[in-house]
């Protein structure tokens, strides 16, 4: 883990520097003309950002990451958002900067081979309107990245109305309240911006609340100190959990197979404290008007390279009778390749992808990069009368916000629709 994390940071260190310097030679070409005091401000301010990550780069050298402190990953994330806000931007530039630089160049070879040919020396000019085009436009990704980590708790209740003709009209309007990869490990000590959540799914008054995994991202002491407030989440007849990808500790290199059991256990041990009732390929049923609901839970189920630990035949073994059947699977894929034509399940809640992070939606279309590697990844799915909902996540992993989608409190509504 170390090692690795110090071959990111020697990477980002060369790759910033090579950047700026570009950068800096586009910026200072652009305000050549300017007076000279400008000049200096401009070239102070730039340096000093480049100075200030370079610092704190440094900084990270000195962490001890294999102590487990949340606080000091959580860190991490916050810097990865600084550093897209200001850098990628500066990539927009660039990259302008080096359409023109080639455009000059072909220019400058061209009329310096005529100039030869006609025994005349020929002078090049630059077309700087390039350069101030990738300019203006390195503006667009700076307040999109902006918006996106200044509302990362902007928490939204996404309101869906399922219909089933699978669903028995006594559960006639059943309320689940889903939610998905929180991620605490990202947002370390921001209970009072999460309070904000928990309030509003306590407002739906739900039925039911489900929760489809990934709690932590690496390791179980990220979700030290949450425990009364996810147990202050209530809800008339259960709340009910799955294990994600993340949770199982993968992603951390331990020292031994016992340290990566015990840490399990803990995890386990405060989902029981949450109030969760964790389905590890197992099931249960609920009572709901007269009517018996069978929830059922795998464990996470994924495409390589990620895990499957999941067993859906286990998990359903024994099932009694039930008048309606929900299936949680952090995976959409696995909604594909196990239980789409293949089970009787009606309904499955799933998670993981997060939508990326990052959507464009205008009117009824809508696109993410999460679209590449996921046929199902955001929202809601129907096909020969089963449904699969993606809960776009309720945290954050990587990047700490969300450009063009908020973080999910799904709302869903079953209605009962018979022939």
């Amino acid at each position: 883990m170390a090692n690795r994390f110090a071959f990111v940071i020697i990477f980002l260190i060369v790759f910033t520097i090579l950047v700026d310097l570009y950068a800096f030679l586009a910026i200072h070409n652009l305000v050549k003309n300017q007076d000279s005091t400008f000049k200096l401000i401009v070239t102070v301010a730039f340096w000093a950002v480049t100075f200030l990550f370079l610092v704190v780069f440094l900084y990270f050298f000195r962490i001890d990451f294999q102590q487990r402190n949340p606080s000091d990953l959580s860190g991490v994330f916050i810097l990865v958002g600084l550093y897209f806000l200001v850098y990628l931007p500066k990539i927009v530039f660039i990259s302008f900067r080096a359409v023109e630089d080639l455009v000059w160049f072909v220019s400058w070879i061209a009329k310096n081979v005529a100039g030869v040919l006609s025994g005349q020396t020929l002078n090049v000019s630059r077309m700087s309107l390039i350069s101030k085009t990738g300019l203006v436009l390195s503006l667009v990704p700076f307040i999109a990245i902006l918006s996106g980590i200044v509302s990362r708790f902007n928490f939204h209740i996404n309101k869906v109305e399922i219909s089933m003709q699978q669903l028995p009209d006594s559960l006639n309007g059943l309320k689940i309240v889903h939610i998905s990869d929180i991620h605490l490990g990202s947002i370390y000590g921001k209970q009072k911006k999460v309070q904000k959540a928990v309030d509003m799914i306590n407002a739906a008054d739900a039925d039911l609340v489900l929760f489809t995994g990934d709690l932590v991202n690496n390791f179980s002491e990220e979700a030290v100190g949450w425990e009364q407030l996810f147990a202050s989440v209530g809800s008339r007849y259960g709340k009910y959990s799955i294990l994600g990808n993340h949770d199982y500790g993968d992603y951390w290199n331990w020292n031994t197979a016992e340290e990566k059991a015990a840490n399990m256990q803990m995890l386990l041990k405060i989902q029981n404290q949450m109030g969760f009732k964790l389905l590890r390929n197992a099931w249960d049923t609920v009572q709901i008007n007269g009517e018996r609901i069978g929830l059922i839970g795998v464990e996470n189920w994924g495409l390589p390279p990620f895990s499957q630990h999941g067993d859906l035949k286990a998990a359903m073994q024994d099932l009694p009778p039930v008048g309606f059947k929900v299936l949680l699977s952090h995976n959409p894929t696995h909604w594909d390749a196990e239980v789409l034509e293949k089970t009787d399940i009606p309904l499955t809640l799933s998670g993981h992808t997060h939508a990326m992070q990052f959507a464009i939606r205008f009117g009824n279309f809508r696109w993410s990069p999460a679209r590449i590697i996921y046929n199902r990844y955001m929202g809601l799915y129907c096909q020969n009368g089963q449904a699969l909902y993606v809960n776009s996540g309720l945290g954050y992993i990587g990047f700490p916000g969300r450009v063009g989608i908020r973080p999910e409190i799904t709302l869903i509504t079953l209605k009962s629709e018979h022939d």
